[in-house]
């Protein structure tokens, strides 16, 4: 676990996921979950018996997969955007055949429509600040890469957490992805408002100004290649199509290259399936 600012801690989880340990005096913020129990003990937040510090709040930052899976069983009071609890729509065979092609052992990517359901006890639209003390916590609807998406800003700490908005060198999640709107969020980042915070990614921790241009550009790439093919309509064989040449475009070391393949895959599916 990194002390990146008293009182804030980053670490990762079981699941691979870069999380966040908001915890001055007043209470306990967790921005998607550690999964383990040690990382809380370890700065004197037990999450179960007597020392449990009030209040204690689990931020959901979007609706992927690992970030719900890790929520599972936590003893707190769980916050996420409106758009998490917003009914998906069913999916039919094509979508389902490509889940059936990737095993629960090869990805922890691929999505589990019982786990898409889960019930927050706050919601909110566009922010939301919570206070500790005298430690003020926001938190911002940006809906590029999921629309239930959320960053989450300590403005005196001067750190922010944009979940999978920075993906380093992996591919993107594209299932639930608005390309126009991530560039936007992407430019928010490279801003005079976030000029000297640290940048906390979900896959890659602290971030650099030239991983946030990378991800402009990878991304810019990606809306160029797809968008001409969603704007004719093309069939769902002609988006996977795409999929090598994104590959192409990244350093994917070859023990990853199926997991990131699937990724895309099982992304541009139900992107697909969700859009047509």
């Amino acid at each position: 676990m990194q002390e990146i600012a008293p009182n804030v801690f980053i670490t990762t989880n079981s699941l691979g996921l870069i999380t966040e340990i908001i915890h001055p005096e007043e209470g306990l913020v967790l921005i998607d979950s550690p999964t383990r129990l040690d990382d809380l003990e370890s700065i004197g937040a037990k999450s179960s018996g007597n020392a449990k510090p009030s209040p204690r709040f689990l931020v959901i930052l979007d609706t992927n997969y690992d970030r719900l899976l890790s929520a599972k069983g936590m003893d707190f009071i769980i916050i996420a955007h409106v758009n998490s609890i917003s009914s998906t729509k069913p999916k039919s065979g094509v979508a389902k055949a490509s889940e059936d092609q990737t095993s629960s052992g090869d990805t922890p990517d691929s999505p589990n429509g019982s786990m898409r359901q889960f019930s927050p006890e706050i919601v909110f639209q566009t922010d939301l600040t919570i206070f500790l003390g005298t430690m003020e916590v926001r938190l911002e609807h940006h809906a590029g890469v999921n629309n239930a998406g959320i960053w989450v800003e300590l403005p005196q700490q001067r750190v922010l957490f944009v979940g999978d908005a920075v993906m380093g060198d992996e591919p993107p999640f594209l299932a639930y992805f608005d390309a126009d709107t991530w560039l936007t969020d992407l430019e928010l980042l490279a801003s005079e408002r976030f000029q000297g915070y640290q940048i906390i990614s979900s896959r890659c921790g602290i971030v650099s100004q030239e991983q946030i241009d990378a991800m402009h550009e990878r991304l810019t790439y990606i809306r160029d290649t797809l968008k001409p093919l969603l704007e004719s309509k093309a069939s769902l064989d002609e988006l996977l199509n795409t999929i090598p040449q994104i590959m192409e475009y990244y350093n994917v070391p070859p023990l990853l290259h199926d997991l990131y393949y699937n990724r895309l895959r099982w992304g541009l599916t139900t992107y697909y399936e969700t859009h047509r």
